[in-house]
């Protein structure tokens, strides 16, 4: 994997492989390496096209929770046998997918209302960045996806589903996808990093390439500690809320919550066991969020919508009824919403 500052943008989003590194390597080598630059995104070849094909989100990490049977009992909405990955649902105080890749959708969703594309300030309760490259490609036309080679513009709810189906916007890219919004995108990432020291970050965009994919240029950001020109907003992040939440930018304010960042189980690897014992995890799980629901409520900030992401593989199921509970009494109770 390489990445360039600069590049000659294409006219449409071309998957074709280089035909002479493709035959150096050979069809198993030259999977294996494109698989590992897809991640978490399932990908085959079209060898009679010499092209790669994205095939959608790899839920290779559900297995790793023995108790994933029990998911409709644990979610308050219908939840469909089979179609896991695909649930996301509007609830009157806040907003509820499973797959942390929806929450893009459900901000597009929210902002499409503005007159002016006012900045957008992503609360981000996560135990994972999610700040992956996509898989989306830069054309001269602006982002397109490449599993349907249609354009993508992260202000539009509708262009989510088709890219999450495909891959190309996964649970580890979403936050990425947003900062490509026209507006400012200003994260507070509250995670468990014990050694952070809280710094802003301006955030620019990278441009990812693959030497099997020549033709390919793949959205992406990278930090910097200088403000510039081409910034697409910033990213603070850090484990202590008190710091974190001292100076909220202004705009639009969405708060989102992995329920990995109060209880991971698994971090998405089957065969792990939970270090701490079930009171042990709630316990800690209880801690953190009245720590983080009375630093929000001193900041005197108007949360405009809250999108919690479930997480199955990394929070386990057993939690889910629990921690939904606990963080909807604190959403109603606040009074910024």
């Amino acid at each position: 994997m390489t990445q360039t500052d600069r590049f000659e943008p294409t006219t449409e989003c071309d998957l074709t492989l280089d035909r002479d590194a493709y035959g150096k390597l050979g069809e198993a080598l030259a999977r294996v390496q494109l698989q590992a630059f897809a991640r978490s995104t399932k990908i085959s070849i079209d060898c009679n096209r010499l092209r790669l094909v994205l095939c959608g989100a790899d839920l290779g990490h559900h297995d790793a929770d023995p108790h994933l049977h029990d998911i409709v009992r644990s979610l308050p909405a219908t939840v469909i046998e089979g179609e896991y990955a695909g649930f996301h649902v509007q609830l009157s105080d806040y907003d509820l997918c499973m797959e942390d890749s929806w929450t893009g959708y459900f901000v597009s969703r929210c902002l499409v209302t503005q007159t002016l594309p006012e900045p957008l300030v992503f609360i981000h309760l996560d135990d994972h960045t999610d700040m992956m490259a996509t898989l989306l490609v830069l054309t001269s036309d602006g982002l397109q996806d490449p599993g349907t080679c249609q354009p993508f513009d992260p202000a539009k709810p509708a262009d989510w589903p088709p890219a999450i189906r495909s891959g190309a916007v996964g649970i580890g890219s979403f936050v990425t996808a947003l900062y490509y919004l026209p507006q400012p995108v200003h994260v507070m990432h509250l995670n468990h990093v014990a050694n952070s020291r809280h710094e802003r970050y301006v955030v620019v965009q990278r441009v990812i390439t693959q030497p099997l994919l020549p033709h390919a240029r793949f959205a992406g950001i990278m930090k910097r500690t200088r403000e510039s020109i081409d910034q697409l907003g910033t990213y603070v992040g850090g484990s202590d809320a008190t710091r974190l939440l001292r100076s909220v930018p202004k705009g639009r304010l969405i708060v989102h919550i992995d329920l990995d960042y109060f209880i991971n189980d698994y971090n998405g690897n089957p065969g792990t066991k939970p270090a701490l014992s079930l009171d042990e995890l709630r316990e800690n799980a209880s801690k953190r969020m009245r720590k983080f629901f009375d630093e929000l409520a001193r900041t005197n900030a108007t949360v405009e919508r809250w999108i919690i992401g479930t997480s199955p593989g990394f929070c386990s199921v057993r939690h889910w009824d629990w921690l939904l509970n606990a963080l909807s009494t604190y959403i109603k109770n606040t009074s910024f919403v």
